[in-house]
């Protein structure tokens, strides 16, 4: 099954030295976009003076 995945992200012109990086990339980009959101819901209130 992981051959699959493999051949997958090869396909997509990810190689697997690659991978790693990609998934921690993604992994941060999550956990920023979101604190961003967070940020935003709690900012937004103040900003409508609630």
């Amino acid at each position: 099954e992981s051959g699959d995945i493999e051949a997958l992200y090869r396909a997509m012109g990810i190689h697997a030295d690659n991978i790693v990086a990609a998934v921690a990339r993604l992994v941060v980009d999550g956990v920023r976009g979101r604190d961003i959101a967070g940020a935003a819901v709690r900012e937004e209130p103040a900003r409508l003076g609630r």
